[in-house]
């Protein structure tokens, strides 16, 4: 997750500083805004469109027209689709899709861990409450 710092500084100021950072991690977008604001960041290509106009009434002609127009080279819908641990990473000008695999951490206790008794607890419990109580009295 990339935290937008326009609530600090002013725009121009937010790219200076996020254009010096060496390495841009970005991850899911859920609203169209945030990931046009993540496309922006990247290349722009030129890339071979076609259309298809199909006439109308009796004129039956259908034309295809192809044109190169500079496009985006990761879309926006791109950053929509990112699973858990999905990241596009952006450094030194060049752009990788990377994913983090989840690692099952083994949890266990401490090996010198020590077990205490219910009575060992309310014996050190009640121990302090009395030092606090007469710490009180003293005051």
């Amino acid at each position: 997750m990339i935290l937008l710092p326009f609530t600090f500084y002013r725009e121009k100021a937010s790219k200076a500083i996020l254009s010096n950072l060496s390495y841009q991690f970005f991850g899911k977008a859920n609203d169209p805004v945030t990931a046009g604001y993540y496309e922006k960041f990247f290349e722009l290509v030129k890339r071979e469109i076609l259309s298809l106009s199909k006439g109308e009434g009796l004129n039956l002609d259908t034309r295809i027209t192809k044109t190169k127009r500079e496009v985006s080279k990761l879309r926006a819908d791109l950053f929509f689709g990112l699973k858990t641990g999905g990241f596009v990473v952006y450094a030194d000008g060049k752009d990788k899709r990377i994913e983090f695999k989840y690692q099952h951490l083994e949890k266990a206790l401490p090996e010198n861990f020590q077990h205490y008794s219910c009575d060992e607890i309310n014996n050190s419990f009640s121990g302090i409450y009395n030092d606090v109580e007469s710490l009180l009295k003293t005051l």
